[in-house]
């Protein structure tokens, strides 16, 4: 196990990985890694513009696996609460002066259809659909959004990255897949709508 991990380490630098995160999710944990990446990234010299386009696609992908991840572990200290934390992977780097955002969870097989769908139906759209998208989204209200698959933050990150999103789902059983998503951002010195 020692061993395996100087090399899994080892691999991550290789590739560009500055950050990896696996396991639960909370919001206080979305918060401190959203914290650390934009320190990371403030240390390159990277714009605001720059910075705020890989921390909301941080955000978007860490709430996601929050939210819908089907891995969960429970919280059974607190008697009255039995509060449960959805499991998944959020890697980020940079290669190639290209920061990368890479998440992966869980996901039950017959929710796989319906988000496939809807992720293809935003890799085919041009930003300034995206743009109207969005805004349609938005007006439908949140309990609309998204029931049927990607919602609002894949429409936002899609709008972000600066070159089509990617995205697959390897099959665990009959039951569960694993959903991977990587969404690419190049450096913007400044004017750059986000």
């Amino acid at each position: 196990m020692l061993n395996d991990l100087c090399v899994f380490q080892k691999n991550l630098k290789n590739k560009g990985v500055f950050f990896a995160f696996s396991g639960p999710l909370s919001q206080q944990v979305i918060i401190d890694i959203s914290n650390i990446i934009k320190k990371r990234i403030t240390m390159e010299h990277e714009s605001t513009y720059t910075n705020l386009r890989v921390l909301s696609i941080v955000i978007e992908l860490a709430q996601n696996i929050a939210k819908y991840s089907s891995e969960t572990i429970f919280d059974e200290t607190t008697p009255n609460i039995k509060e449960n934390f959805r499991c998944g992977i959020i890697l980020i780097g940079k290669k190639d002066n290209e920061y990368f955002v890479v998440s992966g969870n869980n996901i039950q097989n017959q929710k796989i259809e319906p988000l496939s769908s809807s992720l293809n139906s935003l890799l085919q759209m041009n930003k300034e659909s995206l743009k109207q998208f969005y805004k349609e989204q938005r007006r439908k209200g949140p309990s609309m959004v998204g029931r049927l698959g990607a919602g609002l933050g894949f429409i936002e990150i899609a709008r972000k990255v600066n070159r089509p999103f990617e995205f697959a789902f390897n099959t665990i059983d009959e039951d569960t897949s694993f959903f991977s998503f990587t969404a690419t951002v190049c450096p913007v010195t400044s004017g750059a709508e986000i």
